[in-house]
């Protein structure tokens, strides 16, 4: 019954509740949403359940999730299985009765860490894409502040008719002709 009234709450405030009878089920709705690319932003679990208690399957989702928030809930303060939720990586540990304000406050916090961390990822994702388009159009060098080569692209290297292994380590004055200023290498340092 609690269960149930929480997933109506929780469907108020989120587009999809998927409410399990146990962590074997859990799991499985894990799994199979984890397998067709299905997203899941969080995680709300009890400890005590049958077939599967949350801590086993905390254990089994880090398998395949290590940064999912999970907040699990106990009936009671046990410091060994707080220390197994701290193990795998729980989000948060909250003690029953549960306060749904704060509940609902570090859930929410929870998955704006986790929203912010995909946009990181896809964000470095197009840097990347956008930094191996650049490496193809423009020659591109990398110095230390001692003016030796610790990086150059392909162009750069058909440019000056080396290859990457004869400029890596070198100094400037060693690889590049003279009328070349080593102050242009230097403000791309």
């Amino acid at each position: 019954g609690v269960r149930e009234v929480f997933g109506a709450m929780l469907s108020k405030i989120f587009k999809d509740v998927i409410l399990c009878t146990d962590g074997l089920e859990g799991l499985e709705q894990f799994k199979l949403r984890h397998k067709t690319h299905k997203k899941i932003n969080a995680i709300i679990s009890d400890i005590n359940m049958p077939r599967m208690n949350g801590l086993d399957m905390l254990k089994e989702i880090r398998k395949l999730d290590y940064d999912i928030p999970v907040i699990l809930t106990a009936a009671y303060k046990d410091s060994e299985l707080l220390m197994k939720a701290i193990e795998f990586n729980a989000s948060y540990y909250a003690l029953k009765p549960i306060s749904t304000p704060i509940l609902l406050e570090n859930l929410q916090k929870f998955c704006m860490m986790r929203h912010n961390y995909d946009l990181i990822i896809q964000k470095e994702k197009k840097f990347s894409t956008y930094i191996k388009i650049i490496g193809q159009v423009a020659t591109i060098a990398k110095i230390d502040q001692n003016n030796h080569f610790i990086e150059v692209n392909k162009l750069f290297c058909e440019m000056l008719l080396y290859n990457e292994n004869e400029i890596i380590g070198k100094h400037i004055k060693d690889i590049t002709h003279g009328d070349i200023l080593a102050t242009v290498y230097v403000s791309m340092n």
